[in-house]
């Protein structure tokens, strides 16, 4: 069903991060840090009559700083997922989702207008693999930052997606946030992703956040499609653990 085919998309595309703000980092965590980012997520996506609601309760993406510029990446989603057709309830699954493993490398830092950037990887694991979703898939990624200047940040992300049932993707993220304080942060988010012949979906996404701790944070977004029927929001609790203390 072109349905499936969207979804499986769809879902292999927001859990790259699944998390509320979605854009990758282009420097990662100090070494000896560990990064636990913990969020609740609820998604809401339609496509004519069928109907897919899901639950993250919660996902997890741990970062650990290897050394000064290996960054280690964990993203385990702990999923509740149903789909209705007709708005009648036609599956109801509690699972974890694919789990992702790999690294991020800072490549270069920020010369002028020149961004600092980061090469990411990952490997997708399917947890259960069936005849359609049966391969390991892979991410590949640049992440890309540009401090304006004290208050304005412009991020973004490129990345291609080997998918678990071996098809392939390209996807985008770009992300201005705006530092009021040392504490509080808005955001506003712009994602797609793609192939040769089209963009499949695109969304725009907003938010905040409070470092209510030196080592704690926790950020809140909304999000829209823009050319298809979704809807989902996050709460993200992130903590930062230094292992060497």
């Amino acid at each position: 069903m072109k349905f499936d085919f969207c979804l499986g998309l769809f879902f292999i595309f927001y859990s790259i991060i699944s998390f509320s703000q979605i854009v990758e980092p282009s420097v990662g965590v100090d070494k000896n840090l560990l990064q636990i980012e913990m969020e609740v997520q609820y998604t809401v996506h339609k496509e004519a009559v069928e109907k897919y609601v899901a639950w993250s309760l919660p996902s997890f993406l741990l970062r650990y700083g290897l050394s000064k510029n290996i960054e280690l990446q964990l993203n385990a989603p702990l999923l509740i997922e149903q789909w209705y057709e007709n708005d009648n309830l036609v599956h109801n699954f509690n699972k974890f989702g694919n789990l992702q493993i790999g690294a991020s490398i800072n490549l270069w830092e920020q010369r002028n207008l020149i961004p600092a950037t980061a090469l990411m990887a990952r490997v997708i694991f399917p947890l259960k693999k069936n005849e359609e979703f049966n391969v390991d898939g892979e991410i590949i990624a640049l992440n890309f930052s540009n401090a304006i200047n004290e208050k304005w940040i412009l991020n973004y992300n490129i990345g291609f997606v080997h998918c678990t049932d071996n098809s392939n993707a390209g996807y985008y993220i770009v992300n201005l946030t705006y530092n009021l304080t040392q504490k509080t942060h808005f955001f506003i988010e712009n994602s797609a992703d793609f192939n040769t012949e089209s963009i499949f979906y695109q969304n725009i996404n907003i938010g905040g956040g409070l470092n209510f701790r030196k080592n704690m944070c926790l950020d809140f977004s909304v999000a829209n499609g823009i050319n298809h029927d979704l809807y989902y929001t996050g709460i993200r609790f992130t903590w930062v653990i230094n292992t060497k203390k």
